[in-house]
């Protein structure tokens, strides 16, 4: 079965993709309250565990991206 790696932060992630793509920043974009329960809590849980800083839509709200390379950062507007 093809997975969708990073889809809004669901729970059917491959862990060794998470582990081998070594992510700084994760941006999952979800509505609050979605029905569907994303972002999943073992997903966040990986990319943290992984050192990624986690920016959700639904809890930090637009997020803007600036710089490259070892100066990317990300910021939520709330």
């Amino acid at each position: 079965m093809l997975r969708k790696p990073w889809h809004h932060g669901s729970a059917h992630q491959d862990p060794a993709l998470l582990r081998s793509a070594h992510p700084r920043l994760a941006l999952v974009s979800v509505g609050k309250d979605n029905p569907y329960g994303h972002p999943a809590a073992r997903t966040v849980e990986a990319l943290r565990a992984g050192g990624a800083v986690v920016l959700r839509t639904d809890l930090d709200g637009a997020i803007a991206v600036t710089g490259s390379g070892p100066g990317l950062r990300a910021v939520g507007r709330s």
